[in-house]
């Protein structure tokens, strides 16, 4: 699945911070519909076609993630893979005067 990682609004309280209890992965229009999904992590985790040497992996508030795993249910999503999201731009071909 490809979507975007928010919080949860009503699970947390104040400023809105990343925790495990807050997690929400919001699918894309196109594909999901933009339904949000709390989004948990296996334990073993694994982390494809990143940069060598990286130990982990850091998530924020609205990036774009692509992640494997399972929706057994549809209570959560229980992602099992971390893949790499590598978005290449064409160049601008724009010419200004």
């Amino acid at each position: 699945v490809v979507g975007r990682i928010t919080v949860d609004s009503e699970s947390s309280s104040g400023p809105l911070k990343l925790n495990e209890a807050s997690l929400v992965l919001e699918s894309s229009r196109m594909m999901g519909s933009g339904t949000r999904i709390p989004l948990r992590f296996d334990q073993e985790t694994k982390i494809r076609r990143g940069k060598g040497g990286m130990g982990g992996q850091g998530l924020f508030l609205g990036a774009i993630v692509a992640l494997k795993g399972k929706n057994g249910g549809g209570g959560s999503f229980l992602a099992s893979e971390i893949l790499s999201v590598r978005a290449r731009l064409p160049p601008s071909t724009v010419n200004i005067r």
